[in-house]
C-alpha cells in the first residue's frame, strides 16, 4: 500500500464529549442518477472531515467536488485500489492541497471491494455503487444514507482496518521473480528499459487470458445464489476460478506462433524505438553544442569590442591626466613665485606727476563749477529781483565767477555753504574707492553721480530761465518738459558730469598707484592669489583621482572580459571532443538497450516454447475481482444495504484468507507471477 499523508494529528478518533443523538435521517436510493446526486450533495455539506474508500474512483464530476472541498479546508482522506484505471484523475493534485491519498495494491482484486463514505463521523454512504463513470451511467446500484451512530461508528472501523490489514499485507505479499530471468538481466539496465518487458507481459496476457467476464460475473452471482451468499464457501468457488485460469494459459501451437511472431515484432520495433531515441539524443547534442560555440563566438566578439572601448576611454584618461598634472605644476610655480619676498617697485614719476596735476586741475574745476552753481541755485533769483527793482539786472549766465566773492557778501555761513556743497559729488565720484564696494554697490555711485548732476543741472538752467523772465527776455513759463530743449540743462549736466568722470578715474589711478607700493596691501594680494590657485589645483587633483579610479574600473572589467573569453573558447575548443564522448556513450547505451531488448526477448521466447508464459498476478486478481462483482450482486439484490455490506466484508476477509494460503505460500501456479 503507498499512502501520501498530510499533516493531521488525529484522524479517525471521535471525542469522549457528552453529544445529544440527532434523529435518525436514513434513506435507501435505487436510481443511479438519484445517487450521483447524493454524494454530490453529501460532499458539498461536509464541514471538517470527509472519508472515502472505493475501489474506483474515476468520476471526474465527482473528484472537482472533492477537490474544491479540500481546497475550502475540508480535510479528506481516501483509500483506492492501486489499478491504471484510479490514475486517470490527478489525486496528487489532493495531495498537494493536503488531502491523504492511500492507494492500496490490489485494490479491486480481491482484496478489497468497499464504497462508502463517511461526512464528518456523522454520516456514511454505503452500498454497491462504484465511484466510476461506468457505475454511474451502466450498472444497477444502490445505495444507502444514514446518520445512524452504530452505522457510522462501524464504517469508520472499517476504514481504519482496511488501511492496517492493507499495509500489513503490503508486507508480506513478496513474490519472487524468475531467477532465470533476473540472473540474465543487467540491473541497471532492466531499470531503464522495464517497458520491453511490460509491453510482452501485457501482449501475453492480452493472448493467452482472454474470457468472458460477462459469464464469470453470472457464475459468481449463480454461485452466491445457490449458497445464499455464504462466504465460507467461497475459497471452493475460488479454487475452480483458479483451475479455469490454469487451464487457460496452457499455450497451444497456434497461440505460440502468433506470440513468437509478436514477440520478434515488438523486438525489432524496441530496438528501432531506442535506436532512433539514441540517434535524437545525438543530433540534439549536436545542435546544442553548435548553438553553444556560435553563442560564445559571438560572446567574444561582443567582449573584444567592449574591451577596445574601454581601452580608448583609458586611453584618453591618460591624456586628460597628464594635462591635469601639468596644469598643477603651473599652478606651483605661480604659487612659489607669490611667496617671493614683496619688493617695493620705484616710483614712476612720469605717471605720478600728471595723475598729481591732473588731479589738482580737476577738483579746483569741480570746486569752482559746483561753488557757482550752488549760488546760482539758491541766490541768483534773489539777485535778480533785488537788482530789477535799482533798474539794472545783469544777463543771466550758467557760471557765475563771482560766486564766491558774492557769498561773502552775503556773510560766512553763506560761503561756508556753498563750498562745502561741493563736497557731495565729489564724495559720490570716491565713496567706491574709500570704501571698497563692490562691482554691483560701485554701480550704485555711478548712478547717485548722475542723477545728482542732473538735478543740480535741472534746478540751475530752471533758475537761469526765471532771471530771462524778470528781465523780459521771455514770458514763456518754465516746465520740465523743457529740459528736453533747454541748452543751459545740457550745458550744466556735461560740464559737471564729465569733471566728476575724469576726477574718479584719476583718483583711482592715484590710490592704485601708492596700493601697489604698500606691504600689506601687496601681501594680501598674493595670500589671495595662492588660495584660489590653492583650490584650483585641488580641483585638478580630485580630477586626477576620479579618472584613475575610472581607469581601474575598466582596467578591471577588461580582465573579467578577458578571462570570460579563455572561458569561451576553451568552451569552444571542448565542444568537438564532447560531441564524441557523448557519441560514444550513446553508442555504449545503444548497445546496451539492444542487448537487453534481445536478452529479453529471448526469455519470453524461451518461455513461450517451453510453456513457462509468465502471466501477471493481476490477470488472476481479475478474475477473482469480476467473480466477486457478480456474488455481490446477489447480495445487494438479495438483502438490505446493511446486511449485504456485511456479507461482502466477509467475502472479502476469505479471499484475503484463500489469496494468502495461495501466494505466500507458493501454492500458486510458477507461472503467475507478481
Amino acid at each position: 500500500m503507498k499512502c501520501i499523508p498530510m499533516n493531521l494529528k488525529t484522524l479517525f478518533t471521535s471525542t469522549s464529549v457528552d453529544k445529544q443523538p440527532a434523529p435518525l435521517d436514513q434513506q435507501i436510493i435505487h436510481d443511479n442518477e438519484a445517487i450521483h446526486a447524493a454524494i454530490v450533495s453529501q460532499l458539498q455539506s461536509a464541514q471538517n472531515e470527509i472519508l472515502i474508500a472505493a475501489s474506483w474512483f474515476t468520476d471526474q464530476e465527482l473528484f472537482d467536488v472533492l477537490e474544491q472541498k479540500i481546497l475550502s479546508g475540508t480535510k479528506a482522506e481516501i483509500i483506492l485500489a492501486d489499478n491504471d484505471d484510479n490514475r486517470r484523475l490527478p489525486f496528487d493534485d489532493l495531495v498537494k492541497n493536503g488531502a491523504l491519498v492511500c492507494r492500496v495494491r490490489g485494490a479491486g482484486y480481491g482484496m478489497m471491494h468497499h464504497k462508502f463514505c463517511v461526512i464528518d463521523q456523522s454520516k456514511v454512504l454505503y452500498g454497491s455503487y462504484n465511484w466510476s463513470v461506468n457505475a454511474r451511467n451502466n450498472n444497477n446500484e444502490s445505495i444507502m444514507v444514514t446518520n445512524d451512530s452504530g452505522t457510522v461508528d462501524k464504517m469508520i472501523k472499517i476504514f481504519n482496518e482496511t488501511k492496517e490489514k492493507a499495509a500489513k499485507q503490503d508486507q508480506q505479499l513478496v513474490i519472487a521473480p524468475d531467477d532465470t530471468l533476473a540472473k540474465q538481466k543487467d540491473p541497471v539496465i532492466v531499470k531503464k528499459d522495464n517497458s520491453f518487458a511490460d509491453v510482452l507481459d501485457s501482449m501475453i496476457a492480452a493472448e493467452v487470458a482472454n474470457f468472458d467476464r460477462s459469464l464469470l460475473r453470472q457464475q459468481g452471482f449463480d454461485r452466491a445464489k445457490s449458497t445464499n451468499g455464504d462466504h465460507q464457501t467461497l475459497p471452493k468457488a475460488l479454487d475452480t476460478v483458479y483451475s479455469v485460469f490454469i487451464n487457460d494459459i496452457d499455450v497451444i501451437d497456434d497461440k505460440k506462433r502468433r506470440l513468437l511472431s509478436k514477440v520478434e515484432e515488438q523486438r525489432l520495433k524496441a530496438t528501432e524505438a531506442a535506436r532512433d531515441q539514441s540517434d535524437l539524443g545525438v543530433n540534439q547534442l549536436e545542435a546544442e553544442l553548435e548553438l553553444k560555440k556560435q553563442q560564445a563566438a559571438s560572446a567574444i566578439v561582443a567582449n573584444d569590442s567592449t574591451m577596445a572601448i574601454h581601452s580608448e576611454k583609458i586611453t584618453l584618461n591618460d591624456r586628460k591626466i597628464q594635462s591635469e598634472e601639468d596644469q598643477i605644476r603651473k599652478y606651483d610655480n605661480e604659487i612659489n613665485e607669490q611667496k617671493l619676498t614683496f619688493i617695493r617697485p620705484e616710483h614712476r614719476y612720469f605717471e605720478l606727476i600728471p595723475l598729481v596735476v591732473f588731479g589738482a586741475i580737476l577738483l579746483f574745476y569741480l570746486f569752482i563749477f559746483y561753488s557757482s552753481a550752488a549760488y546760482i541755485m539758491i541766490y541768483s533769483a534773489a539777485d535778480a529781483e533785488y537788482n530789477l527793482k535799482t533798474g539794472v539786472v545783469d544777463i543771466p549766465e550758467v557760471f557765475n565767477p563771482y560766486a564766491l566773492s558774492d557769498a561773502w557778501d552775503k556773510g560766512p555761513a553763506a560761503l561756508l555753504f556753498v563750498l562745502t556743497f561741493v563736497l557731495v559729488p565729489i564724495a559720490l565720484a570716491v565713496l567706491s574707492r574709500i570704501a571698497r564696494f563692490n562691482s554691483w554697490r560701485d554701480g550704485i555711485t555711478w548712478v547717485g553721480i548722475f542723477l545728482v548732476d542732473a538735478v543740480i543741472a535741472y534746478q540751475v538752467a530752471s533758475v537761469v530761465h526765471r532771471v530771462m523772465v524778470l528781465r523780459g527776455d521771455t514770458i514763456e513759463k518754465w516746465h520740465f518738459t523743457k529740459i528736453l530743449s533747454d541748452t543751459n540743462f545740457y550745458l550744466v549736466f556735461i560740464l559737471g558730469a564729465l569733471g566728476l568722470i575724469l576726477f574718479k578715474y584719476i583718483y583711482s589711478k592715484f590710490i592704485g598707484y601708492f596700493e601697489d607700493r604698500n606691504p600689506d596691501h601687496a601681501a594680501l594680494k598674493s595670500k589671495t592669489f595662492i588660495k584660489q590657485q590653492e583650490e584650483a589645483k585641488q580641483q585638478r587633483v580630485e580630477s586626477i583621482r576620479q579618472l584613475a579610479d575610472d581607469n581601474g574600473a575598466l582596467e578591471q572589467q577588461n580582465i573579467l572580459l578577458r578571462a570570460e573569453n579563455q572561458l569561451l573558447q576553451a568552451e569552444i575548443e571542448e565542444a568537438p571532443i564532447t560531441l564524441v564522448r557523448e557519441k560514444e556513450k550513446a553508442s555504449l547505451l545503444l548497445n546496451q538497450k539492444k542487448q537487453h531488448i534481445q536478452q529479453t526477448a529471448d526469455i519470453y521466447i524461451s518461455h513461450i516454447e517451453n510453456d513457462n508464459l509468465p502471466i501477471s498476478l493481476h490477470s488472476l486478481k481479475d478474475r477473482i475481482n469480476i467473480f466477486l462483482e457478480g456474488w455481490n450482486d446477489f447480495l445487494h439484490q438479495e438483502y438490505s444495504i446493511m446486511k449485504a455490506t456485511e456479507m461482502s466484508i466477509m467475502a472479502n476477509n476469505s479471499i484475503d484468507l484463500w489469496q494468502e494460503n495461495k501466494i505466500i505460500t507458493n501454492k500458486i501456479d510458477y507461472r503467475v507471477t507478481g
